[in-house]
This record gives structure tokens, C-alpha cells and sequence, in this order.
């Protein structure tokens, strides 16, 4: 990570960020097991009618003078992160994690396991 900035100031001219090749095993018992717990919670996955998208909002300013003593505001002006390689190694479920889900029981015997993926993210920058 590099950047440059104003001296004395929250202003952030430039942030570069620069990331080693990464690896990401992905085994979808894990998956299955963190949809298994959402369920058992009560979340669920919501239809798109069911949403309203809202638009966000900036940064309010402090209500008191109490509040802003707590409060600094930075500006980032440019963000460019360089190309970045991502391996992405995709595993089956185990035993484990798809005996009580029916639908992860029949991914089970899918041919899921497959070579390594790389994806590659091209330079971005963004201002």
C-alpha cells in the first residue's frame, strides 16, 4: 500500500494498492453448513419484489460540538489497485455437511471438483 497526502490535512491525493497472487479453497460443505445456519435463524433469501433499494445517503455532520470532537472526516481523492490474481480451487461437499439437506445431498454427486481457476482483475482505478 502506498499514498500521498497533504500534510497536515485529511486529504488522501492518491491510494495504491498493490496485492500478492492469492489462493481460495472453497469447499461447499462450508457453504452449506453457513446457509444450514442462516436458515435455523430465521433469515431467508428474499425475492426481488420484496426489497425497496434505497439510496445512500452521505455522511451526516455532527449534531453538537460533543459529537464532533469524536469525529474527523478524510477524503480519498484517487484509489488504484493493481492487477491482482485470484486461484480459486472448488471442492465437493463432504458426507458431513449434506446429510440433513436434501438439496446439498444431490450436489454431493455432481461433478464439483474441478482444476484451479485463476481470475484476473485488471488495473482499476477509480476517482
Amino acid at each position: 500500500i502506498t499514498a500521498r497526502w497533504i500534510g497536515g490535512s485529511h486529504i488522501i491525493k492518491k491510494l495504491s494498492v498493490s496485492m500478492v497472487p492469492y489462493w481460495l479453497n472453497l469447499e461447499l460443505g462450508v457453504l452449506i453448513r453457513l446457509l444450514d445456519l442462516a436458515e435455523s435463524m430465521g433469515f431467508r433469501e428474499a425475492s426481488p419484489d420484496e426489497g425497496v433499494r434505497v439510496p445512500l445517503e452521505p455522511p451526516q455532520q455532527p449534531s453538537s460540538l460533543a459529537d464532533a470532537k469524536h469525529m474527523e472526516v478524510w477524503r480519498l481523492e484517487t484509489l488504484v489497485v493493481e492487477p491482482l490474481r485470484l486461484t480459486i480451487m472448488v471442492r465437493s461437499p463432504d458426507v458431513a455437511a449434506t446429510r440433513d439437506n436434501t438439496i446439498a445431498r444431490r450436489i454431493r454427486f455432481l461433478p464439483v471438483d474441478m482444476p484451479n481457476m485463476d481470475l484476473k482483475v485488471d488495473r482499476t482505478v477509480l476517482t
